[in-house]
């Protein structure tokens, strides 16, 4: 008789290691343990609304196939950069089918990245030129019982796959037009203490789900304008600054802005800190020279 036992570890290191050509870092398939996160987790609601079913959908996980229920997914965010989501698989088929699940690595959070850890699933193919890549089930030792994580490549009605997905080194967000579901900013005018010099602060607060790059604009005479009806300068000040640029940006990294007559537009620098989400805030500082 053979000895099954005997053949699981060949098998595992075999499989672990065809995944590992596929691009992606695979979790062992019992016990997972996450990379430890460089701040607090801040946990973010599901991407979509509802369960999605039988192909297509919203939000960066979608179903692959018309078979495959996607639901209950959780979002675990840590940073621009750092993030897990864990989701349900399920299916309405009475016969067993092998599901997938489509993964958008050009939206939000992924921002184009796609290695990383899985836990309850396979990576079957890298993102194609739209970057989407598919997920599969996963396979099992030989004469394995169906497992939710561990062999769970074929599911019927009744079984639900767990899956995880974790990325440590995701894209720069992209840079998104303010709004009540991006971010929202406030702009006052704030002495610099130097040389009767005086800045520009913003407030900018984060409405998304996921971390989106900033923007934001500054019209300096109507800063001045509404400074001067508010009395917090006096005339005198105020035709002081207004012949002034604002020359010096700041927000914890490196920003550029461009300016038209009086309105300066302010961005952060490729790779530099500029991004928001629910709950975070972000102070850019623009100042006279």
């Amino acid at each position: 008789m053979t000895d099954r036992t005997a053949r699981r570890p060949a098998f595992v290191a075999a499989l672990l290691a065809l995944l590992a050509l596929l691009g992606l870092a695979v979790a062992q398939p019992i016990a997972t343990t996450d990379a430890a996160w460089s701040d607090d987790a801040v946990v973010a609601g599901a991407a979509s609304a509802g369960t999605w079913g039988g192909g297509g959908g919203e939000g960066p996980i979608t179903p692959g196939d018309d078979a495959t229920i996607v639901s209950n997914e959780a979002w675990t965010v840590s940073s621009e950069q750092q993030f897990c989501v864990a989701f349900d698989v399920t299916t309405e088929s009475t016969t067993p089918v092998e599901w997938s699940v489509l993964l958008a690595t050009s939206l939000a959070p992924f921002n184009g990245a796609h290695q990383g850890d899985l836990t309850g699933a396979t990576l079957a193919s890298e993102p194609d030129a739209e970057g989407v890549a598919r997920l599969v089930g996963t396979v099992g030792w030989e004469g394995q019982a169906w497992h939710a994580v561990q062999n769970n490549h074929s599911i019927v009605a009744g079984q639900t796959a767990s899956v995880k997905v974790c990325v440590y080194d995701a894209g720069t967000p992209e840079i998104v037009q303010p709004g009540d579901d991006t971010y929202t900013y406030t702009t006052v005018l704030q002495e610099n203490g130097v040389n009767n010099q005086a800045c520009a602060v913003t407030t900018v607060t984060g409405h998304s789900q996921f971390y989106v790059g900033v923007e934001v604009v500054v019209d300096w005479s109507d800063l001045l304008d509404a400074a001067l009806a508010a009395g917090q300068i006096t005339p005198a000040e105020y035709e002081y600054l207004l012949p002034l640029d604002l020359t010096v940006w700041d927000s914890g990294g490196i920003w550029d802005a461009t300016v038209d007559g009086d309105t300066y537009t302010a961005r952060p620098e490729t790779g530099s800190a500029g991004s928001v989400m629910d709950g975070k805030t972000l102070t850019v500082k623009g100042c006279t020279g």
